[in-house]
């Protein structure tokens, strides 16, 4: 992480040398936000399922789940995809 770090959010050093950062205010509205080494964000919901990952170079992927938690559909530069569970 580069800059200073936002108030409540905390850095852990990764074996590999790179750093991660999460932000603990969050956790006050049910997310978890996480900033990877490559300065993608990404946004979790409470249920530890991921919601956003911005930083990408077609701009913001966002996923959405089904009221059982399953990924129903992800979208990524303008192009929505449904995801179809076959048991």
């Amino acid at each position: 992480m580069t800059g200073p770090a936002r108030e409540g959010a905390q850095t852990k050093n990764r074996p590999s040398g790179a750093r991660a950062s999460y932000d603990l205010s969050a956790f006050a509205d049910g997310r978890n936000i996480t900033t990877d080494h490559r300065g993608r964000t990404q946004t979790y919901d409470i249920d530890n399922r991921l919601l956003t990952v911005a930083g990408l170079s077609g701009g913001t992927a966002t996923y959405a789940y089904t009221a059982a938690g399953n990924l129903h559909q992800k979208s990524y530069s303008g192009v929505t995809s449904k995801i179809v569970s076959v048991r």
